[in-house]
């Protein structure tokens, strides 16, 4: 995925949590554009210290057919930029989502060619320069993992993996992308936006995460990054991964069976 406002590329800046934010200042009738190699129907946002402040405020998400359509079934866990969370679409089964050959035909100048385009936008003026650390896809989040691990849930736990320390997101984020590495070795996809059930690889998450955090303590959790690595494995090697097989990112009957082989675009 490739991220922009408007006609600015953040990629570089929300890819990876480790790299710096993008300060964004959000007025109506402005985008924040994704340009993705297939459809999909979820993705994370992490906010960093600013946050949107203006109550009230209601996201909107279309994709490009011919014409901008707006997704259905719409959850903006971010509460409209007030918190980090998942965003959860479908897109609306009388449109269809067609890839666009050219970036130009929806009004972003630098060329990208043969991609799926998304917009979000929003119905006010936000908070100024808002932190926007990370778009992408991630499965689990720090509730999940204190579920399983509560002895993660602990600050002083925390500290000792990292000064300052308050959450795991970085790692649940990595743990999702590993995930979508070894979901392509399977060849079950070849790319992460047709994952479609994201909430069916949760378990997965949670186990690769802790398997990355022990893995920083050496050898005082050899036991334990052993048993989640184990466990991991049994989590992924599922019946049935729920994944588009028509680049409409709408899960149908037929898709919820067992995938094998490559998926073409």
């Amino acid at each position: 995925m490739r991220f922009f406002h408007n006609n600015t590329e953040i990629t570089k800046n929300t890819e990876r949590l480790d790299t710096s934010t993008y300060s964004l200042t959000y007025l109506t009738g402005s985008y924040i554009y994704i340009a993705s190699d297939f459809p999909f129907n979820h993705l994370y946002m992490k906010l960093g210290t600013i946050k949107n402040v203006v109550s009230n405020t209601t996201m909107t998400v279309e994709y490009y057919g011919t014409s901008w359509n707006s997704v259905v079934e719409l959850n903006d866990g971010t509460s409209g930029l007030s918190a980090s969370g998942f965003i959860d679409f479908t897109p609306n089964r009388n449109y269809g989502w067609s890839m666009a050959y050219d970036s130009t035909i929806i009004g972003i100048s630098k060329t990208l060619y043969d991609k799926y385009w998304t917009r979000i936008s929003f119905d006010k003026n936000l908070t100024a320069s808002i932190d926007l650390s990370f778009l992408g896809i991630k499965f689990s989040d720090d509730d999940d993992l204190f579920a399983e691990y509560p002895v993660f849930n602990d600050s002083n736990f925390m500290a000792a993996y990292k000064t300052a320390k308050t959450d795991w997101e970085e790692q649940e984020i990595k743990a999702s992308s590993l995930i979508i590495d070894d979901l392509k070795k399977k060849n079950v996809i070849v790319a992460a936006e047709q994952v479609l059930d994201r909430k069916r690889f949760i378990g997965a998450n949670t186990c690769k995460t802790a398997e990355i955090i022990f893995n920083a303590f050496g050898n005082d959790y050899l036991e334990q990054k052993k048993a989640a690595k184990e466990e991991y494995s049994k989590r992924l090697d599922l019946s049935q991964y729920n994944i588009d097989k028509d680049n409409n990112a709408i899960l149908t009957p037929g898709e919820i069976v067992q995938s094998q082989g490559w998926l073409c675009r």
